[in-house]
């Protein structure tokens, strides 16, 4: 034919191995012994927990990888590793580092950049800022939503740790409280310069006056969020 010509001219031969080429390529062959890594291989990894209760996981999982959660629990209520072993593990397998954060650590000012309901309620707290990256503590690393709340609300570029959530609400309990206080201190401070106008004098535009006052709005203001604060 004369195709089959023309082939023979520009020294081109289909071979058997071209075909199998494009088959290898398109349909590769399934790896049946690939594995996803989770909590238990990590905790495996740096002999948290014995191959025997390794193996009783997965027979218990029929093989399967079950939600860290679930592993979790299990490995808790056992009593086979502790809350920080997990913690430890889930950082790992996001590629983060777990340690604790302590109150002293914290930097007001990287604290301060978020509001404490949010910090507690999204488990992510600033601890420090690095030039234009604030480096933020989360008891929850798979929550990527709440990091990337953080991103929009500051503005700025993340470093992601992994803590405790025990060690979130120590850093909120004792800078929040720093927050007031401090607060309270300033409003008293300018409230000793406020006039108070004797009794026989006050008139209703003396009191106006007064009540337009900033540390008298301030002191006001701190009395009613102390009120709600405690309940």
């Amino acid at each position: 034919m004369m195709v089959s010509s023309a082939k023979k001219d520009v020294g081109y031969e289909l071979r058997d191995t071209d075909i199998n080429g494009l088959s290898d390529l398109y349909f590769p062959e399934e790896d049946k012994d690939s594995h996803v890594r989770d909590v238990a291989d990590v905790l495996l990894e740096v002999g948290k927990i014995t191959p025997e209760t390794y193996e009783r996981l997965r027979q218990q999982s029929g093989g399967a990888v079950e939600p860290a959660s679930e592993t979790a629990t299990l490995l808790l209520e056992a009593g086979l590793c502790s809350e920080d072993d997990i913690l430890m593990a889930k950082a790992s397998l996001c590629g983060l580092e777990f340690r604790h954060i302590r109150p002293e650590n914290v930097e007001k000012e990287a604290f301060e950049k978020l509001h404490v309901d949010f910090i507690k309620s999204s488990s992510v707290c600033p601890v420090a800022i690095d030039g234009e990256t604030l480096v933020v503590a989360t008891s929850e690393p798979a929550n990527v939503f709440a990091i990337e709340d953080v991103k929009r609300q500051t503005k700025m570029k993340l470093q992601v740790i992994v803590c405790s959530r025990e060690d979130i609400e120590a850093v909120c309990g004792v800078l929040a409280d720093e927050k007031v206080d401090y607060g309270l201190d300033d409003i008293i401070s300018d409230m000793a310069d406020v006039e108070v106008v004797q009794e026989q004098q006050d008139d209703l535009e003396d009191l106006e006056k007064m009540a337009g006052q900033s540390p008298v709005i301030k002191f006001v203001n701190y009395l009613i969020s102390s009120a709600i604060r405690e309940g």
